[in-house]
């Protein structure tokens, strides 16, 4: 995140509090809930993430993280994976992301099937 923003849990909202205490948030009921199904994780994480990066960059006037190359003016877009429980996040391309998120433990939540 950029210097000064974080990102907290409130109940069932995911939310992005800025340097001056403003605060934009989404549905964070994917970690909170007691079982997913392993899609309904990784469609979540990855609309949270996109929330996130809208209000940073609609904030900043900024595209954040960065912009996706020297010849695009476009976001890096946000992924997710499960590697066996750990859930992934990143932005960009996998193999040269321009973020990448500690995994969440999501050991006991996933109901595969």
């Amino acid at each position: 995140m950029p210097l000064g923003y974080r990102a907290v849990l409130d109940g069932e909202l995911l939310l992005l509090i800025s340097p001056d205490g403003g605060r934009a948030g989404s549905s964070s009921y994917w970690l909170t809930r007691e079982a997913l199904l392993e899609d309904e994780v990784l469609t979540c994480a990855v609309q949270s993430l996109h929330q996130i990066q809208q209000e940073i960059a609609e904030e900043t006037t900024e595209p954040w993280p960065a912009r996706s190359g020297a010849d695009h003016r476009d976001f890096p877009e946000p992924h997710a994976e499960l590697v066996a429980d750990q859930l992934r996040l990143w932005f960009g391309a996998v193999d040269a992301p321009a973020v990448t998120l500690g995994p969440i433990d999501m050991r006991g939540v996933i109901v595969r099937d």
